[in-house]
Formats: structure tokens, sequence, C-alpha cells
């Protein structure tokens, strides 16, 4: 499984760098500012860089002389057994590295409205007005300098106590300090219910 989500940070982060680089120019004597910016350019160029990877990628596994490639869905028929379309497969030892797919939080009212898991954010085609992202590790992080740097207002809402916690503590407490520069961080709190156009209904700490 291919975990695109990974692979758009670096083509959501050059572009906030570049946009906090030219708005911080003042402070060295340079005077510029940002006429537009075209955010669906910015995501289609974002889309086309992970369609690109993903091609090299299975081009890379197709053409491996010591490799044979399967493009299906296995599922396990016996132990040490794996069935693939109509080929059944035997291995003494089997590593599973499917990747990872979004995980939604069991938030009252959450299937009643419009929500994005960090996948489907890729497919916006314009810069919403404001947007609240429910965790506070790594992926929480790159879209929020993303989104924020595009011009979005943004709020973070972490439910452990410090953003980034599987960094190291100084770490994390260095990394909020700039991001709040930017964003509205909340941490130590857990969305417990939404509804549609209110955001959120309560925070509980």
């Amino acid at each position: 499984m291919f975990n695109k989500g990974v692979h758009s940070f670096k083509d959501t982060l050059y572009p906030a760098e570049l946009v906090r680089e030219i708005k911080s120019a003042q402070r060295f004597g340079i005077s510029t500012k940002i006429e537009d910016i075209d955010f669906k350019s910015i995501m289609d160029r974002m889309r086309n860089a992970i369609q690109s990877d993903i091609s090299m990628i299975r081009e890379g596994l197709e053409s491996d002389d010591v490799l044979d490639y399967y493009d299906g869905v296995a599922r396990f028929i016996a132990p040490y057994t794996l069935k693939i379309g109509a080929e059944t497969l035997k291995a003494p030892m089997i590593f599973l590295c499917t990747g990872s797919k979004p995980f939604v939080p069991p938030i009252e009212g959450l299937d009643g409205v419009t929500y994005l898991t960090s996948d489907e954010v890729l497919n916006l085609e314009s810069l919403p007005e404001s947007l609240v992202i429910v965790g506070a590790g790594y992926i929480a992080a790159e879209y929020g300098h993303f989104f924020s740097a595009m011009g979005c207002k943004v709020t973070v809402i972490g439910n452990g106590p410090r953003v980034l916690q599987q960094e190291e503590p100084e770490i994390s407490i260095l990394a909020k300090r700039e991001m709040e520069q930017y964003l509205d961080i909340h941490t130590g709190y857990r969305v417990v219910s939404v509804e549609e156009n209110k955001g959120m209904k309560k925070l509980m700490q």
C-alpha cells in the first residue's frame, strides 16, 4: 500500500517554506510581497509528483530481477500461505509492510458533518478559509504549516500534553513555540463532539 500522505511532505513543505521566506525578507532589508498564491496549481503539482512516485516505485518493483511483484489484494488462506489472484504463495517467514491509512477518531456527530482525512485533504482544489486539525503529530504539523502559509486559519487540537510527542520534550517545546506564530494550538484536549457549520461543539480536557 502506498501512503500518499507521507510522500506529499516534500511537495507541500517546500512551497510553504518559500512563502515564509518571502514574508520574512523585510528583516534583511529586502522589500517584497506576494501578489497571489495559486493554491490549485500547488496542489496539482503535488498530486502529479505523488503519481510519478507511485509509477516509479511500481516500475522499479516490476523490473527487479530478484523480486517477484504481484499487483493485487493478498489474503491469508492458511498458516504461511497467501492467495493473490490465481497465485498461491508459501514462505516460512512473511513480512507485512502494508503502509498505513488514516485513523478516524470516534467523535460524536462526525458522521453527520463533512470532514477530510489526511489523505483526502490532498484532493482539495481551493483553499479553505479555516481548518481544524484533530491530532498533533508530525502530519498535523506538516499540514498546519502548509495551510497556514497558504493563508488558511489553522487550529490544531491534540489529545496529548504536547505536540510531536514522539520527539524529545525539548524539541516538542521548541516546535510548538515556532508553530504558534502561525497556528492556534491546543494540547491536552480531546474533541468529543462536532456539529455542522459550528466547528467544535465541546472540548474536554
